[in-house]
């Protein structure tokens, strides 16, 4: 009778066991089906969200290229007496330098992803890795950006008492067109301090130009590595 009383107890024992090893696999697996799905979503909101920010980065770029090309061809004119350019167009290179730029991406799927503790989601070490590095990527070309744009500030600043340039803002109710340039007002612009402000802008917008080029790489690689990790 006390063998079959502990055969018994055994054999619930068993059933037990079994019961709890069968309710953690199925736990186990909805985890598992809950996790694909989660990071098929989180993989499918950085790739917008990269590819968003890639198209934004580049207009940035080609808009920076055409304020590199303005700022050196005003340069050459500030340093070369023999180089002649007409006033009005003066005008619209110095136009086209005082446009200020920022890229502002859209990191929200990212700083949700490192902040929420998901990480584990990602299995690609690389792409880990692409993710915590986001932050010092983009602090990088934001720094560069914020420098042209102070210098830029400074520019604006020396020329507005000193040649013609466009009144109020968009959707200002005083916004005046602007006079036209003459030779007076070039020949303003040939001065040491305006060709040493232009010189730092050329350098600042370099810098910046580099650093969203090494960006942009770092765009295409995460997103390469999106599309793997999705596969």
């Amino acid at each position: 009778m006390k063998r079959e009383g502990v055969r018994g107890r055994v054999g619930e024992i068993v059933v037990v066991v079994i019961g709890i090893l069968l309710a953690v696999s199925v736990d186990s697996a909805w985890q598992s089906a809950q996790d694909r799905q989660l990071a098929k979503e989180v993989l499918s909101g950085i790739a917008a969200a990269t590819q968003n920010n890639r198209a934004l980065l580049e207009a940035r770029i080609d808009r920076r290229e055409r304020k590199l090309d303005a700022t050196h061809e005003l340069l050459l004119w500030a340093t070369d007496p023999s180089v002649t350019i007409p006033p009005d167009s003066i005008g619209m290179l110095v136009s086209a330098i005082r446009v200020n730029q920022r890229l502002r991406p859209d990191d929200s799927r990212i700083r949700e992803l490192i902040t929420s503790g998901r990480m584990h989601l990602i299995h690609n070490e690389d792409l880990r890795a692409l993710l915590a590095g986001w932050d010092a990527e983009f602090t990088d070309l934001a720094a560069k950006e914020l420098d042209s744009v102070d210098n830029r500030k400074r520019i604006v600043s020396w020329l507005n008492p000193r040649v013609p340039l466009d009144g109020g803002g968009l959707g200002r109710l005083d916004r005046l067109p602007r006079r036209a340039w003459t030779a007076t007002d070039t020949q303003m612009l040939r001065v040491m301090d305006f060709e040493n402000m232009l010189r730092r802008q050329f350098f600042l917008d370099s810098s910046a130009q580099l650093a969203a080029m090494d960006l942009l790489v770092f765009f295409d690689e995460m997103l390469g590595l999106v599309a793997a990790e999705a596969d």
